[in-house]
């Protein structure tokens, strides 16, 4: 048997229909962990072409730069791609994000426990027969992640996913607080990503602003749901509650835009904007994409740094949210000083710039577990910590895991 090492990811997405996926491009407009699972394979096989990688999905993937020692797959669902594998061999590792760990038969994950990478991308996302199982290792994708789900579990390591600059001009001059002023969101449409919180504060902003636009990226699409309302591109439910602050009147004259779903296009809106208002919670975040894009055009970015907003935000006290209510008196903040909004637009280009160079680093992260596998010493991990320390409240993070706990120990008496 050969000793070359193969590398799985399974992707198993509908979104990546029709869509391209090159290593320098840009997210075409799939969800996150989507995207990075196959930007991650083309960047790995790229660079180690002794190791082999597969992407598995049920429907192709156009992968127009792909290196000899990455393929395509094709396998109706995970279930019967893991039923395909051998638990015997010793020279293949599969990398499973915590959905499709969760949808998985618990037998088919067993069977091959000595052969899986648990991929999370989400804090708190604690299953106690993973836990049992320990698997060869759990990487956590932000520091967030890693400090919160960390707890759980043994043998974890904390990788960030790679980030890449836009093609485009970057940094900007303060705009005149009296002239048109266009705010951006860059996120999908479900409630929990938090534009329903901005959409509550849209009456303020023009109170606030005489000449203000808010231009809209995203939709539910995003994670696989077509959206269901004529005017807003999201299910039916949440596009009425943002009716119910944002007057239909207002799309109808421009004054509030749903772009929908966009790929590498999203950045002539964002370069336009002159200030973007993200997810105000934090909640669902693992280590979103969306702030550094905006800061790579040197957009300033009002937000959360609560869950994994913090990899981004923390560089940015002045403009966090500490509650939705926050955000008219933010926005006044950032453009009410010219040299103000400049710095902190010379800043948001620093922090991306800085996430961008981290690419040798994510990748020789990975090689180095995949050495660990291939030599059978995963088992051997000692934990690899994010670069910096934990950021945010620890009290709130014991009690978040605490919940947690309840939660599965709850579920477990009603079973």
């Amino acid at each position: 048997m050969s000793d070359r090492l193969e590398v799985i990811l399974p992707v198993f997405s509908d979104n990546v229909s029709g869509k391209s996926f090159t290593v320098t491009g840009q997210n075409p407009g799939v969800g996150g962990t989507q995207y990075v699972s196959i930007i991650l394979s083309l960047l790995l096989a790229r660079r180690f072409s002794n190791i082999q990688f597969r992407l598995v999905n049920h429907i192709e993937i156009s992968l127009p730069d792909a290196p000899a020692n990455l393929v395509v797959q094709l396998a109706s669902n995970i279930n019967e791609f893991l039923r395909c594998l051998e638990p015997s061999a010793t020279n293949f590792v599969i990398i499973l994000q915590e959905g499709l760990l969760q949808s998985a038969e618990f037998q088919l994950i067993k069977s091959l426990r000595q052969q899986i990478i648990a991929w999370i991308h989400h804090p708190f996302q604690f299953n106690p027969l993973l836990r049992e199982l320990r698997l060869l290792a759990n990487v956590h994708v932000g520091g967030y992640q890693y400090f919160s789900n960390a707890f759980f579990y043994k043998n974890n390591c904390q990788i960030n996913n790679p980030f890449f600059f836009p093609d485009i001009p970057r940094g900007r001059l303060a705009p005149d607080i009296d002239s048109k002023i266009r705010v951006i969101y860059l996120g999908a449409l479900i409630k929990v990503k938090g534009f329903g919180y901005l959409a509550r504060q849209w009456s303020s902003l023009k109170k606030l602003l005489p000449d203000v636009e808010l231009h809209v990226i995203g939709s539910s699409a995003t994670y696989g749901k077509l959206p269901e309302h004529a005017v807003i591109p999201c299910d039916s439910d949440f596009a009425e509650e943002i009716l119910k602050h944002i007057p239909l009147e207002d799309i109808d004259k421009g004054r509030v835009v749903f772009h929908g779903n966009l790929g590498k296009e999203k950045f002539e809106i964002i370069n336009s904007g002159h200030v973007a208002i993200l997810n105000p919670t934090g909640a669902s975040e693992a280590f979103p994409a969306s702030p550094l894009e905006c800061m790579a055009c040197g957009l300033p970015v009002i937000a959360s740094d609560d869950y994994g907003m913090s990899d981004s935000m923390r560089y940015f006290p002045e403009l966090i949210l500490r509650s939705p209510d926050d955000i008219p008196g933010r926005v006044l903040f950032l453009l009410s000083d010219r040299y103000r909004y400049e710095e902190l637009s010379a800043r948001s280009v620093a922090v991306a710039t800085w996430f961008n160079s981290q690419t040798d680093l994510i990748l020789a992260r990975w090689r180095h577990l995949f050495d660990l596998v291939l030599n059978r010493r995963c088992m051997c991990i000692s934990d690899w910590h994010p670069l910096g320390s934990f950021y945010g409240s620890l009290y709130k993070l014991r009690i978040r895991q605490i919940r947690v706990w309840f939660g599965v120990l709850k579920r477990f008496i009603q079973n």
